[in-house]
């Protein structure tokens, strides 16, 4: 009940996407028009990226229009008329704008009908508006006539199951929504035109799909544990974790984990879970995943106690936040499991920081009957291999 609450919560809480802010992009924008009148000015803080059907971004800039002689005008837009309404003797209207759809809009005022041009630019030493997918490759664009561009990217995998590759599908979207698809393999170049202009484009990345990782924990634990009425601090003792991640497609895995505590007394903790994806937030760099499955628990709280081996079922939710901070490649996670039986107390929360290797805090604890044992510190989790 309590694991069901929680999924109800996030699962509300994560139902809508929020979008992404304008100012890391790479353009600059200015406006042309024959009115001396007219004021236009973009509002950041309404700005926003927002993503196409087909996962392209689009860039939404919220203009304020002024017009500081006529109090009633017109703002025509893709097929829609924006009525100006009157504050501090001017007029002014707002609208939401694409510059990669169209460069234009009209204003009509008594004096006649002006098009106001938008003009995009690449800020000096960029090449394009790269998309957080596009963070696994190396991406290398000769752009010399400085043509503003989007890049998306994504990849599609070809063979048998077990033996997967992967080929990068780049999409660039120019200016008037020209958009262009290109399907390139691991350190391999092309070209593209957009109108006059040629780009050259060179890619590296990793082309295997591997299925299969594996990886190990290693850390001072503090270890609590009790028997009866007897009590044990075992102060800081050796801690070893095993991990272990089938994927069975993007959003669904099979996961496994050995923990184990030892000094006077021993702990140790195993368990694989269904690990399924089910709410993402954030422009999907937020995911959010159920742990559904079962675990093994083995105590023992000395070498002349009896112990403790049974089957146990907690389940669990997890959050993954991949570029966290905007940092690339940098994942923050976490999450916990919560017993699902009366006759048992349960809890495994962790929370990791790090890319490739990962900085872990975890704790752990449990009681049954006469025996518990509580467990916590910090670990390092660095690759073993990867299969498959």
């Amino acid at each position: 009940m309590r694991l069901f609450f929680l999924y109800f919560i996030i699962t509300c809480s994560f139902a809508s996407e929020k979008v992404s802010d304008i100012d890391n992009i790479p353009f600059n924008f200015s406006f042309e028009s024959n009115s001396r009148s007219l004021r236009i000015k973009i509002i950041k803080e309404n700005s926003y990226i927002s993503r196409d059907k087909d996962g392209a971004k689009s860039i939404k800039l919220y203009l304020k229009i002024m017009d500081k002689k006529f109090n009633h005008f017109e703002v025509h837009y893709n097929k829609i008329k924006y009525v100006s309404e009157v504050s501090n003797k001017y007029g002014y209207t707002s609208l939401i704008f694409d510059p990669f759809k169209s460069d234009y809009f009209y204003v009509l005022n008594k004096k006649g009908k002006y098009k106001v041009k938008v003009h995009t630019a690449l800020l000096e030493g960029q090449s394009y508006l790269r998309d957080h997918t596009c963070n696994k490759a190396t991406i290398i664009l000769d752009n010399p006539q400085k043509v503003p561009l989007i890049l998306n990217c994504k990849y599609e995998l070809t063979g048998k199951f077990l033996n997967q590759k992967k080929k990068l599908i780049l999409t660039f979207k120019a200016l008037n929504n020209e958009k262009k698809v290109v399907r390139i393999r691991n350190k391999r170049s092309t070209t593209i035109h957009f109108d006059k202009s040629t780009i050259s484009i060179y890619t590296k990345y990793n082309n295997k799909d591997h299925k299969m990782g594996l990886a190990l924990g290693l850390g001072p634990y503090q270890f609590d544990t009790k028997f009866n009425n007897e009590k044990k601090n075992n102060g800081i003792s050796s801690a070893l974790m095993v991990y272990t991640n089938f994927k069975i497609n993007h959003s669904t895995s099979i996961r496994g984990f050995d923990a184990a505590v030892w000094n006077d007394s021993t702990f140790n903790n195993a368990g694989i879970y269904l690990a399924n994806d089910f709410s993402y937030a954030f422009d999907k760099q937020l995911v959010m995943t159920t742990l559904l499955g079962v675990q093994y628990l083995h105590f023992k709280f000395n070498s002349n106690s009896t112990s403790y081996n049974e089957p146990i079922y907690p389940q669990g939710i997890e959050f993954t936040y991949r570029n966290f901070l905007d940092i690339p490649h940098y994942i923050l996670s976490g999450g916990i499991f919560l017993s699902t039986q009366n006759d048992l107390e349960y809890k495994n929360a962790w929370i990791r920081w790090g890319k490739g290797y990962y900085w872990e805090l975890n704790l752990i604890t449990w009681a049954k009957n006469e025996f518990s044992a509580t467990t916590y510190g910090l670990s390092v989790i660095f690759p073993l291999a990867k299969l498959f």
